[in-house]
């Protein structure tokens, strides 16, 4: 987002009890911090659509020029929250999710994304599973982490002067 003159970003976050949510809150903390960008934070307890439309009121509080949802579904209503207050998505503000679903590349406008290969993560979850039943297994549980990748789609664009 830098890189495209943002200098201020929003992190719509998902349920405070999921690991995923701390990881990306503090991954995106740290790349703020780094990066010279005001991060602020919008709780969202629950990742769907209707809690990402439910955002915009706190987003409105202290308003920034990019969001990042914890998930696409919640981008994507936290956007059509933006269109009903005539807001322009990527024009006033740039959206972008996190696991790049289906519908996120044929919404209007299309949406920017972080790619998760799902069919991966489900191969190695599979694994690790029929490892412990097995008993080859013998390590704690730990968050799995695999290499990503950033979709720009039309819901991102360079930050107008504020």
């Amino acid at each position: 987002m830098r890189s495209l003159g943002h200098k201020s970003l929003t992190y719509l976050s998902g349920p405070n009890d999921s690991w995923q949510n701390a990881v990306r809150r503090e991954t995106l903390s740290r790349i703020c911090a780094r990066n010279d960008i005001v991060l602020n934070t919008v709780a969202c307890s629950v990742p769907t659509y209707r809690g990402g439309f439910s955002c915009l009121a706190q987003f409105l509080r202290r308003p920034t020029s990019a969001v990042i949802a914890y998930n696409d579904i919640m981008a994507i209503g936290f956007m059509a929250a933006l269109k009903d207050c005539g807001i322009d998505v990527p024009g006033k503000v740039s959206v972008a999710g996190i696991d790049d679903i289906p519908i996120s590349g044929i919404i209007s406008p299309a949406l920017s994304t972080v790619h998760i290969d799902r069919e991966l993560i489900g191969e190695m979850a599979v694994d690790e599973l029929i490892g412990r039943l097995l008993g080859n297994l013998r390590r704690t549980l730990k968050p799995m982490i695999h290499d990503s990748c950033f979709i720009m789609r039309d819901s991102v664009a360079v930050a107008k002067e504020r």
